[in-house]
């Protein structure tokens, strides 16, 4: 049995982060061996996912076997690091890149429908068939990379009009520091909540949206009590050892 088992991600994103800087040293040095390794392990990934046995549902053998496995979980890591390279290629070769405005807003079009249908399809897996169930579970991860992907890196290239204005607003800067510590947090208070009940809740939409801004309120602050007492602690101690670890530079 796993405590806190939704935080299952640390362990997987931990082996990505810990194998991403050689996936990222052997496409800088050799770019050809480098997008061939890429290639195979996007391949791989996909390959993993693409389980002909398993059907969308966290229950049974599903959530241990196939949900949280490394990789069945690699494939928008690898989209995000490409993004990454293929920016800085950009920004080094042809700084200037101009993308015409229909091409911005077909590909922005393609990316939301995709990204919708990622969210929203799986409304009605029961009815699936295999095949269906095979082909979400195998490409869904991939996709939602992809629209991700299409976004960031014309945004960041100056594309993306009112939408890159909104997304660039410095409110989101403290939120995306403790959007993680909710995200681990807020199970535990939602169920805090519910078994201090001594009544049954009642499902209304009033009620749900009543709960949702209780337990937003209550795992940001826990978030950010948590950056404050450790998290930034820890980075300011990292910077202090750094400082006295590399060599100065000189005038």
């Amino acid at each position: 049995d796993q405590f806190m088992i939704w935080s299952w991600f640390l362990a997987v994103d931990m082996q990505f982060y810990v194998i991403s800087p050689f996936l990222i040293a052997l496409q800088v040095w050799k770019p050809l061996i480098g997008s061939a390794v890429w290639m195979l392990l996007l391949a791989t990934d996909l390959a993993a996912s693409t389980d002909f046995n398993a059907t969308l549902s966290l229950s049974g053998d599903f959530y241990y076997k196939f949900y949280q496995k490394p990789w069945c979980r690699f494939s928008p890591y690898l989209v995000g690091m490409a993004t990454a390279y293929i920016y800085s290629y950009i920004r080094r070769k042809n700084p200037r890149v101009h993308i015409p405005w229909l091409a911005i807003v077909a590909m922005y079009l393609m990316a939301a429908v995709g990204m919708y249908a990622i969210v929203f399809a799986p409304h009605d897996a029961s009815n699936w068939s295999q095949g269906w169930s095979s082909f979400y579970l195998g490409f869904a991860r991939f996709g939602w990379g992809l629209g991700l992907a299409v976004f960031t890196l014309t945004m960041f290239l100056g594309h993306g009009g009112i939408l890159r204005t909104f997304l660039s607003l410095r409110v989101w800067e403290p939120l995306s520091k403790l959007t993680y510590g909710a995200y681990l947090s807020h199970p535990v208070i939602i169920q805090m909540f519910f078994y201090s009940q001594w009544a049954y809740a009642m499902y209304q939409n009033w009620n749900m949206l009543v709960y949702a801004i209780f337990a937003i309120i209550f795992a940001y602050g826990f978030s950010l009590c948590a950056y404050l007492m450790i998290e930034k602690p820890m980075m300011n101690w990292e910077a202090v050892i750094l400082k006295a670890i590399l060599p100065k530079k000189k005038n």
